[in-house]
């Protein structure tokens, strides 16, 4: 057994704008950040992200894109879960607005992580 508890895969919080700057709530150090940057994207209730064993920022995504720590799209990444919600949600950069269209990111192994999605078409 391994424990993984204290590895801080979840120190990062990151809050999307529409059109603007997004926030970074980090909590890998005593003192909690908060700072304003440029998102890959916009970022809504239906997004995901995860750091690496250190709280660094490796990836997020807002349902339609993935960007990786530097907020940069990855490549590959900029068309997920095609179908209706992607026609009509993913335009501009906005992103999914709701939980419906919801998604994980976890760890699987050194330095790689999996995107888990579960698309509302999936309901029908």
């Amino acid at each position: 057994m391994f424990a993984i508890a204290q590895h801080k895969y979840d120190n990062i919080w990151l809050f999307g704008p529409w059109k603007g700057y997004g926030t970074i709530l980090n909590f890998s150090s005593d003192n909690k950040i908060i700072e304003n940057v440029d998102f890959a994207f916009d970022m809504n209730t239906g997004s995901s992200m995860i750091a690496n064993e250190f709280g660094e920022l490796q990836y997020y995504s807002n349902g339609c894109h993935i960007a990786d720590g530097s907020h940069e799209i990855v490549q590959g990444a900029n068309w997920l879960n095609p179908g209706w919600y992607y026609d009509n949600y993913c335009f501009d950069g906005f992103g999914y607005p709701y939980g419906d269209q919801s998604m994980v990111l976890l760890p699987f192994k050194e330095s790689r992580y999996s995107l888990i999605c579960k698309t509302q078409e999936s309901f029908y």
